[in-house]
């Protein structure tokens, strides 16, 4: 009786459309090279993805501060789902710094990240990257960085779903040069950008989330449902960077 309740759940589970919302935040950065005339200066604006069913959930990176990533675990909670897995979509601090805050909250989660993505993850969380990132935010990096284990296929399942990973390109080295000169991290700038889909389409039209994570320089986004490929747009939101941008 128990076996046959589970294989319902499952059914009744699948059969239903995942859903997806998104937190987004933004904090003060510190720099050296604002104008005179400019007395606050913000980090770009960040998201985090939790995409989520009847009783599970994916949550798509995990912000960079404890104040970041401990309002965000509120916001997780408030949903009401088991978390069983954070996924990292770029090896940059921004992303995935707060994961190990997260974790205190949702023990049973795993983290995990394309081996293109550690690569990075691992530069930013060195003696000269964590320098880096707190030069910019003093005081407000955490000191357990939990570095993603390696996401061993292309594929997280959620309820029976497929949230599929696929890799996108790399930003050019003369953009890289670029943003070196700005102060952000070095060399981690070439990294491999990805994106995720799922191969179950729900029973509503679901856009990329987040859009924002298909900009050049992160490396992955997750989608629930499918929907007509568009031309990325050039602009400057498809930038990693600017003078005042570290991720």
């Amino acid at each position: 009786m128990t076996t046959k309740i589970a294989r319902d759940d499952v059914k009744r589970s699948q059969s239903e459309p995942l859903h997806w919302d998104v937190f987004v935040t933004g904090i003060p950065i510190e720099v050296t090279d604002k104008p005179a005339d400019v007395h606050e200066t913000f980090f770009q604006a960040t998201a985090s993805t939790l995409i989520y069913g009847q009783r599970d959930a994916v949550l798509v990176d995990a912000f960079m501060t404890t104040v970041q990533a401990n309002a965000l675990a509120d916001w997780v909670a408030s949903k009401h789902r088991k978390l069983t897995t954070i996924y990292i979509t770029h090896g940059h601090g921004d992303h995935w710094f707060g994961a190990g805050t997260l974790l205190e909250r949702f023990p049973d989660a795993r983290v995990v990240a394309t081996p293109n993505t550690i690569s990075v993850m691992q530069q930013n969380a060195s003696p000269q990257g964590r320098a880096r990132w707190g030069a910019a935010f003093p005081g407000q990096i955490p000191e357990n960085l939990v570095i993603a284990e390696t996401l061993e296929s292309n594929v997280i399942d959620l309820e029976g779903r497929e949230l599929v990973v696929v890799e996108l390109g790399r930003i050019s080295p003369s953009r890289t040069r670029r943003r070196d000169r700005s102060g952000s991290p070095p060399s981690t700038r070439s990294s491999r950008s990805s994106h995720a889909r799922s191969r179950h389409t729900s029973g509503r039209r679901t856009p990329t989330v987040p859009r924002s994570s298909r900009r050049r320089g992160s490396t992955s986004a997750t989608s629930t449902g499918s929907r007509r490929r568009r031309r990325p747009r050039r602009s400057s939101t498809r930038r990693c960077c600017s003078s005042t941008r570290l991720g």
